[in-house]
Formats: structure tokens, sequence, C-alpha cells
């Protein structure tokens, strides 16, 4: 319609969350240079950086060794098995105060290059298989690596497994709508990160401000369903909502309704099914437009306002008609 560019259609919809891994999987990977927290736990590859000053002058890098220890030039074999980063400073500082004195050398450590993991990610992703990542890596860089799950697998019961026991159940919903990352955890040699098969499906259409196809988890509301599109835009119509839902191979509307009186009234807030499709309807604009076209000065809508009551009157709005227009039967 004139006046009028549609930015997507509210009536096509899509499953949620999924294009979140169309990005190249080395955009989310994890460097192996980074800065590490000091309760981050050193293992077989790590590197450690040393510098010392004062009555002697070094720097060099000390990598853990298949049995947790390094050789640390001028003191001898040092073991850091089972250490934290912190902990190791405190050892290696231990040692090289039993040959000099702390105001005669100092001592810096920082991380170098982090040893790598193997982890495995399997079930419904779009690239299962073995993955190689730098100790630092969590759970969604591994989901990131083997290309996020596929139209089949689950964003809201990703699984992590460890030693046969699942550690973790990671919700990517909470991430995509709240920003919530807090159960993205470190990962350990030889994990398996599972992805089982997508959930219940419900669909929300119209005017909502992120109408898409969302996967349920547990028992799901209307109103929740609305929550996790964004919520009704500007034109939405509180007055009218509709559920479809397939019964007896067939999808019927099975509830019609007013939206504002859902939301009073907890009662009429229906539990979804799977395959239900929800839709929002615009409100209903009504025009008090007319339009002019042909032989007048500016052609176009004009909004008929009080005191505009004759063709006239618009004519006139429109800037009159031209010289050559035909005024018979005006």
């Amino acid at each position: 319609a004139r006046g009028q560019i549609a930015l997507f259609d509210p009536w096509d919809i899509h499953q949620f969350g999924y294009d979140l891994f169309d990005q190249p999987p080395s955009t989310f990977a994890p460097t192996d240079i980074t800065p590490v927290n000091s309760d981050y736990p050193l293992g077989p590859g790590d590197e450690l950086v040393i510098a010392l000053w004062g009555k002697i002058q070094s720097d060099f890098l000390a990598q853990i060794d298949p049995e947790g220890k390094i050789n640390f030039p001028g003191i001898g074999i040092v073991s850091l098995f089972g250490l934290t980063f912190e902990e190791a400073k405190e050892v290696l500082e231990k040692e090289l105060s039993r040959y000099y004195r702390p105001s005669e050398v100092k001592m810096n450590i920082s991380m170098g290059r982090l040893r790598s993991i193997r982890v495995f990610v399997v079930g419904a992703a779009k690239r299962p298989g073995s993955y190689t990542l730098s100790s630092f890596s969590t759970l969604v860089n591994a989901v990131f690596a083997s290309g996020g799950p596929n139209k089949l697998g689950s964003l809201r019961d990703i699984q992590v497994r460890r030693n046969g026991k699942i550690v973790v159940l990671f919700d990517l919903y909470d991430f995509l709508l709240k920003g919530d990352k807090s159960r993205d955890v470190r990962l350990l040699p030889d994990d398996v990160i599972f992805i089982p098969s997508v959930g219940p499906l419900a669909g929300i259409v119209g005017h909502v401000k992120n109408p898409a196809i969302y996967e349920l988890k547990g028992t799901t509301y209307l109103l929740d369903l609305l929550e996790m599109a964004g919520g009704l835009t500007a034109i939405a119509f509180e007055g009218r909502i509709q559920l479809q839902r397939i019964k007896d191979h067939q999808q019927i509307v099975f509830f019609e309704g007013n939206l504002a009186e859902i939301k009073k009234e907890p009662a009429q807030n229906l539990v979804l099914n799977d395959g239900d499709i929800v839709r929002i309807f615009p409100v209903i604009q009504e025009s008090n437009e007319v339009v002019v076209s042909g032989a007048v000065g500016a052609p176009g809508g004009f909004g008929v306002t009080a005191g505009v009551t004759r063709v006239k009157d618009v004519l006139e709005q429109a800037g009159g008609l031209l010289y050559y227009a035909l005024e018979e039967g005006e």
C-alpha cells in the first residue's frame, strides 16, 4: 500500500535461534593465548612465561610436561601437578627464595600458550565429531565449533557428560532471550557434549516483535510464548487472539478469544501443545482518506477532517483543477 514499507512478513516464520550459528566457527573460537583466572587448573602442555630481574636477568618459557613438571633453569625440576595458576606461582616463588632473597631477585609469571583438549560433540549437531579446542574453551565454544544443533536438534536441553554422568544441562534460550550464560561451563578433556532431538514446537505469527517457531520446555502457556516472542508490536490488536491446533490429523481453530481478558484472567491462559500456532492480528485500520488523481495541481491522498464535506473542498486541497480539466458533470 502507498506510504507503507514492509520490513518483514509477520506471517512467515522460522525456527527461533538457529541463525545464531550461521557465522563461521572461527568467529567464536577462544584464542590459545589469553589471560587466565587465578583458579585456572594447570595441565600438561600449558606454558608459563617466567621473567627474572635484579641480581640475575632471565626470560624463558617453561612447558608443563606429561608428568606435571617444569624445568626451572638454575633451580631444577619443579612439580606443578594438580595446581592452579595462583598456587603454581606460590610454589615457584618459594623455590626461588631457597636460592635468592626477594630483595635480590624479582620474578613475574604469566601464562603463555594454553594446552589443547579433545572433546566430543554428538547427537543432533550439524557437524558431530571430535574437536581439539583450547583448554579455556566452554560448552558454547564447542557447540559453535560443531556448527550448532541442526533443525532437528534441541536448543534447550544441551548436555555435558563427564565420566558417564550429566554434569550440566544448558538452555540456549536463557542465553538468547535473557543473556544468561551462567551454566556455560569450562570443558575438561574427553567431555561429551550431547545434543538431543528437539522438543515440542509451537509457533506464533502476526504482530509480535519476533514471530517464530519456538521450542517448548515443560509446561508452557500461551502468554509464555508471547513473552518469548518479545511481546506485541505497536499495531497489534489486543481484542483478538487465535490458537490453531492439530486435532484428528487436521488443523482447526481450537480457541478464539480476547488477549486483554486472558492477561487479566489466568484461567484463560491455555497450556500449549506440540504443533500449536498462535495468531496475533493487527488493529482495524479505518481510512478517512480521499484519493484525488487526474488533472489537478497536487494529486494524492487527502484526509477528510471536520469542515471538509464536499468534493469542491477536497479539490481545493489538491490545488484545484488544471486548465485542461473536463468540468462537465462536476
